[in-house]
């Protein structure tokens, strides 16, 4: 398999919907022979799953079934690693040097070169495609979702539910919180998330179905129930490796650019108030409690009408530091900050392949493969 191959299969999603009306005049005509994509973006999730071994006690059952099923792309990388810029270079299929978003800001539609370009959910609704989805996939809220994705399901809370007060001694910004909270899965957006997704995979549709699944954990605040505290006891809590004088090598600019102003504790204050661990922890507790919610929407498909025709393809839009070159959070093109997992099942996918060639998270929707 080579890897004009191995991109075409990242790029399944975009591909799909003329695949299925250059089956013959006879399938062409019957949209159900269309295969139906789930597209399922799981929020600031780096390479600790089980199936990239990122941390040696990551527990992600349900991910790693996944990707046993399919092709799993081991060196898959975003096009920057902040939310809203790598998720408007996926639905628009344009590097941010193209369309200007390299930051929180702008929003999508503030740029002029990005709205000339058909978004992914419009593009399947132009072939035909009932469109629909769930939670976070555009980034700015509820707003961007809503106006790009038909029947658009809701956020059921984003990053709630908050606390009143915070849980962490860190003094910055309300977001970056961590601990056990709230009680039960079920007061948890990503389960509501879930829950929607299921409930809508058990619809009957004329058309081949898109449906995209955003979840919000591992994102801050790094909050799950107990129960998923309970898999990583502290005393045997591994922290990540971290090289000696890793940083040696950077100039004092190289340094302030990773770090310098940022939203995350540093590392220094990290240490002194022996919250490595805890964060660590939490950030682990919180990809087992998404890791259930994957499995849930998963379990749904193999369940319902769709499970012999749809591709599914699991990604993060950016990858997390917790600890590594003495940082925390994304905003790196270090592999922590960059890498994601990447993961494609589906109709003529062999089960069990593992991918290590370069792909892009702009394969998924690579518009210029498709004009050509």
């Amino acid at each position: 398999m080579n890897r004009k191959t191995l991109i075409l299969i990242a790029g399944v999603v975009a591909v799909m919907a003329l695949l299925g009306s250059c089956q013959g005049n006879e399938k062409a005509e019957n949209k159900a022979q269309k295969p139906n994509v789930i597209l399922i973006a799981v929020d600031d999730l780096n390479d600790w799953i089980g199936a990239l071994g990122g941390h040696p006690q990551a527990n992600t059952p349900n991910i790693d079934r996944l990707a046993a099923k399919g092709i799993l792309f081991t060196n898959a990388h975003c096009q920057s690693p902040v939310c809203n810029p790598s998720r408007a270079s996926l639905m628009t299929s344009l590097y941010p040097s193209t369309s200007g978003i390299y930051f929180l800001n702008p929003d999508l539609k503030e740029s002029p070169v990005a709205t000339k370009n058909t978004l992914m959910p419009a593009r399947f609704q132009e072939e035909g495609y009932h469109v629909t989805g769930v939670g976070k996939l555009f980034h700015n809220g509820g707003n961007q979702n809503e106006n790009y994705i038909p029947n658009y399901g809701g956020q059921f809370g984003g990053f709630g539910p908050m606390p009143e007060e915070k849980i962490s001694t860190y003094p910055g910004h309300p977001l970056w919180d961590w601990g056990a909270y709230p009680e039960q899965d079920e007061q948890m957006p990503d389960y509501k998330i879930a829950d929607w997704a299921i409930e809508h995979l058990q619809e009957k549709h004329d058309s081949a179905l898109w449906m995209g699944v955003g979840f919000y954990r591992p994102h801050v605040p790094q909050f799950a129930p107990q129960k998923w505290f309970d898999l990583f006891p502290m005393e045997t809590l591994q922290l990540p490796s971290v090289a000696t004088d890793d940083l040696s090598d950077l100039s004092a600019y190289g340094t302030d650019i990773t770090r310098l102003n940022h939203v995350s504790p540093t590392h220094e204050w990290v240490t002194e108030n022996e919250a490595w661990k805890p964060l660590v922890q939490s950030y682990l507790a919180c990809v087992s409690f998404v890791d259930e919610q994957v499995g849930k929407v998963v379990q749904a498909i193999e369940n319902s009408d769709y499970k012999d025709n749809t591709y599914i393809v699991l990604f993060s839009d950016h990858g997390f530091h917790l600890g590594e070159k003495e940082r925390y959070a994304k905003r790196s093109l270090w592999e922590d900050g960059a890498r994601v997992p990447l993961i494609v099942v589906g109709p003529g996918i062999a089960a069990g392949k593992v991918a290590n060639i370069p792909v892009q998270l702009l394969d998924i929707y690579p518009l210029s493969l498709i004009h050509i």
